[in-house]
């Protein structure tokens, strides 16, 4: 909000002004041009009317009348327009009123800043570096279920310890050894116990200011409560991990009839009850996947999934797939050329990195036209191993490449070229690398293809 010098008039008042003078100017611009032609309109006047007796009227006097009447006609029109330049013009302030001026308009910044402060829905509060909590918003109290005495003596590192120590410990140590090096902390999550004996889960962000202000409470903190949401992804969790426990008996149980009858010799099958077995087969594998899959999202969400590492042979990972996948390919008349660094090895759970290197190829020969071109490169370098799967097919839409990797996503264009598909194969995909303690990229143009890069850390042998 900004303050300015208000004009001393109002709009009307200036143009009624205005009005005024120029009235009075044409009056006497008119009373002018009757002089200078009064011969011409003494002809239409009637006779023996004058305005002045003819003896009296001479040349001097003419000349005298017009010269004056021009002065004035000019004087009042100038000035006219002196006083309305006048009443337009901002009042001048001195330097003193200047600063009053902005002085003010600091104070009000200030004061709107703190009613925004005061009342957003986002708990924010300064603390110092030890963690002591200082000049809490109204969210903030909401958050811990406290009063201003309860904060005065808060402590946030004491409210995330209250948890349980030993596991929050390293968050705690964490967290101060980021504030002391002055590194930025945005969204990580903690959980924290408020005043009433409640756990909360909290996103926090804190910025500081730099290490030489004078300012004891230097870090601004932001929470953000994400209890709720972690409690309904917790139910939706439990809710998969049971129903593919409860999924997986009468799977397992159709798979082994349908095997039974279909391998039996002993029951002689009509040929279109034997299609029938071999479909109803095919698509509880499907089903069998699909649980095995759910399972271990869930697992992943849990957090309870842990890798195994050993050493694997880049060579012989590969030849195993390609034992599985070859035949896909050569239906779709798809060329796969694979080029791998000589005696490549990674040290890492063998599962995950199998799954994560089968969904990439998959999708390529799934999304990719007949008679495509596929490739898959495994590179080892002094510090780190570059698995990269590129493609020829349909590409991802610009617009949906930063949901690519979220759960149950599929993309617009996948959806009409297959109705199958969970959406998890790449969400299970990130989960694993990352894991495994590596990164996933990818570059896609629709129409043209993709290329998925996963970059592994190489462990040493001690």
């Amino acid at each position: 909000m900004g303050y300015h010098n208000a004009p001393t008039r109002s709009l009307r008042e200036e143009n009624k002004q205005l009005r005024t003078f120029l009235l009075i100017g044409l009056a006497a611009l008119l009373v002018l041009i009757l002089w200078v032609f009064r011969d011409l309109f003494m002809l239409a006047l009637p006779d023996g009317f004058t305005l002045l007796p003819a003896a009296e009227i001479t040349p001097e006097f003419q000349i005298i009348a017009t010269v004056l009447f021009a002065s004035l006609v000019f004087g009042i029109t100038t000035a006219g327009a002196w006083v309305y330049l006048q009443s337009t013009k901002p009042a001048e302030t001195t330097p003193a009123e200047v600063n009053q001026q902005l002085i003010a308009e600091l104070a009000v910044s200030a004061r709107q800043l703190q009613l925004l402060f005061d009342n957003s829905p986002i708990p924010y509060f300064v603390m110092d570096d030890e963690g002591n909590v200082r000049n809490p918003n109204k969210a903030t109290l909401r958050f811990f279920a406290a009063d201003e005495d309860d904060v005065r003596v808060a402590n946030l590192y004491n409210r995330i310890a209250a948890v349980r120590e030993d596991f929050s410990k390293p968050a705690i140590e964490l967290l101060f050894e980021k504030i002391k090096r002055g590194v930025s902390i945005a969204s990580e999550e903690v959980t924290m116990k408020t005043y009433d004996g409640r756990e909360r889960i909290a996103q926090i962000s804190i910025y500081s200011m730099s290490e030489d202000s004078p300012l004891l409470y230097k870090h601004l903190v932001a929470l953000r409560d994400v209890t709720e949401e972690r409690e309904s992804e917790r139910i939706k969790t439990d809710f998969l991990l049971l129903a593919s426990h409860q999924l997986r008996t009468p799977t397992t149980a159709i798979k082994w009839h349908a095997e039974y009858l279909l391998g039996s010799k002993k029951i002689d099958l009509e040929p279109s009850v034997a299609e029938y077995l071999h479909e109803i087969h095919h698509a509880n594998e499907r089903m069998m996947e699909l649980v095995g899959t759910l399972l271990t999202v869930s697992r992943i969400e849990m957090g309870v999934l842990e890798p195994q590492s050993e050493k694997i042979d880049c060579k012989e990972l590969v030849d195993d797939l390609l034992d599985e996948l070859n035949s896909s390919m050569e239906k779709k008349g798809q060329v796969l050329a694979v080029n791998i660094t000589p005696n490549a090895t990674l040290e890492v759970d063998h599962t995950m990195i199998r799954v994560a290197i089968h969904n990439l190829l998959t999708n390529a020969i799934k999304y990719t036209p007949r008679n495509g071109a596929l490739t898959l490169n495994i590179e080892q370098g002094g510090t780190s191993t570059s698995i990269t799967v590129t493609d020829t097919g349909y590409g991802i839409p610009q617009n949906e490449q930063s949901h690519i990797f979220s759960k149950m996503y599929r993309a617009t264009n996948a959806k009409k070229i297959s109705a199958d598909g969970t959406g998890l194969g790449l969400y299970l995909t990130k989960s694993f690398v990352e894991k495994l303690g590596g990164s996933i990229a990818f570059h896609s143009t629709e129409g043209k293809g993709t290329t998925f890069t996963i970059t592994m850390p190489n462990v040493q042998s001690v």
